[in-house]
């Protein structure tokens, strides 16, 4: 059976692969008035008093797409991916989502252009490993963001999910496949979902995503493709009690705090009537996870989050030149060339760059320098293990172990060629071969001692 490595551990992993694009429910802004278009179907509203067809039509249906009729400013709502294939359990690739996408403005006469975003749902569907059930999962999230999470039911089934509701946007997490067990025959009943609900623009703005932004972003990938660093974001709010953590090794401090962490009550109480000590000991929690932790449950569900996000944005060759075909009819059509300046290609097919650079970075394991810890997951150039793992404190402490040898070196000579000497200071100060290696660091620099002492 396939398997994933997490911290040299093997953890089983099911093959079933769901390549589902991240776009769900999308609310647009036309800015026209389509009631006067024939593939739109008028829905018959009613008074509930008098029982009367109310006279001027309120809403129009197109598939499985809701059209609220403004004053020549209709708006359509509803998930894309549902009106394109049914359900939102089955495969929607990107070149689904731009046959939709293209169908849509065809049919309606609209400008990508021009139609505003005024919310919009992404999220990845991944097949969690035999030991990672995604009820259990679930169970285990206590707080987001300092709150306890809203934890419901679906309908009809016993699925869970989890939903934090902000003022711009709804975290959720949930059993996917427990959701539509039902609805979709031969659906892997462990398929988890991480999703965001945009409810306002200007959540995106750290992106380039801004507020009154068209629909064209959404088939951008230089913009949407970032859209992972958003969900990763609220991802990381989440305090995870890790079960597979093995207390018997932590000291009694330790102990204690991983006991109280459990308690999403006192999680909560902490961060509103203490917000200091709930830094700090969100901090000594998430170190004593990572210290202790025999398969990092939550790092190892958000690299395959990661990793399906990547397989979401291969594009192949026809979907490109038929997505770019459709840009160019409309005015400033130029500044979205996916042939050339936002895809390349490879052997296979056209892949985002930011994609490729992560694919080669999967196939090169790297571990921290000073503590040998795996952090292959964490950014290209990345030399040290995080504090998102360790702890701020424990992190600040590895980087100090690699920089003090050369600092306080540095110093030491710095502070002898400052007294005053009647010898010249190569006849009083010796630098050994290793000790030269090691300032070699700071040449070229304003910290460039060797150059001072006049040692080539």
């Amino acid at each position: 059976m396939p398997y994933i490595e997490t911290q040299g551990r093997r953890i089983h992993h099911q093959p079933q692969i769901f390549k589902v694009v991240p776009y769900d429910y999308l609310s647009l802004m036309t800015g026209k008035d389509l009631q006067g278009n024939d593939l739109i179907n008028p829905i018959a509203e009613y008074d509930t008093k008098t029982g009367e067809v109310v006279s001027r039509v309120q809403t129009s249906s197109y598939g499985a797409m809701k059209i609220v009729h403004g004053v020549n400013n209709d708006f359509i709502r509803n998930s894309i991916h549902k009106h394109h294939h049914g359900n939102n359990g089955v495969d929607f690739t990107f070149s689904d989502f731009v046959d939709a996408s293209i169908s849509l403005f065809e049919d309606l006469d609209l400008n990508p252009f021009e139609v505003v975003v005024r919310s919009f749902e992404f999220g990845v569907n991944v097949p969690l490993p035999i030991e990672i059930q995604s009820y259990k999962f679930l169970r285990h999230c206590k707080t987001f963001n300092g709150k306890q999470i809203n934890g419901k039911v679906f309908k009809n089934t016993n699925a869970l999910y989890l939903a934090a509701e902000l003022d711009n946007f709804t975290f959720k997490l949930y059993q996917k496949g427990g959701q539509l067990i039902r609805e979709v025959q031969g659906i892997d009943p462990n398929l988890f979902r991480a999703e965001l609900h945009v409810d306002r623009m200007a959540y995106c703005k750290s992106i380039g995503i801004t507020s009154n932004a068209p629909f064209v972003v959404l088939l951008d990938p230089s913009k949407s493709f970032q859209l992972i660093k958003l969900l990763r974001q609220e991802f990381d709010k989440v305090v995870f009690y890790d079960w597979t953590t093995d207390q018997r090794q932590m000291t009694k401090p330790e102990r204690r705090i991983f006991k109280n962490w459990k308690d999403p009550v006192y999680i909560e109480d902490l961060a509103q009537n203490n917000p200091r000590k709930y830094k700090h000991e969100i901090a000594m929690f998430k170190r004593i996870s990572a210290k202790y932790s025999n398969a990092h449950i939550k790092e190892t569900v958000w690299n395959l989050i990661e990793k399906k996000w990547f397989e979401i944005w291969q594009i192949d060759k026809k979907t490109c030149t038929k997505l770019h075909a459709f840009l160019s009819r409309y005015k400033n059509s130029n500044l979205y060339d996916f042939t050339s300046s936002i895809l390349v290609v490879n052997q296979y097919n056209l892949i985002a760059p930011d994609a490729i650079k992560y694919l080669e970075q999967l196939s090169v394991n790297r571990t921290c320098r000073i503590t040998s810890v795996d952090i292959s997951d964490q950014r290209a150039g990345s030399k040290f293990v995080s504090a998102k793992k360790i702890g701020y404190y424990d992190a600040h402490n590895v980087r100090n172990t690699d920089s003090n040898p050369r600092n306080n070196l540095r110093r030491s000579i710095e502070r002898i060629a400052k007294e005053p000497s009647l010898f010249p200071l190569d006849a009083i100060l010796t630098i050994t071969s290793d000790q030269k290696r090691i300032l070699e660091y700071w040449q070229g620099t304003q910290y460039d001692i060797l150059k001072r002492v006049g040692v080539n």
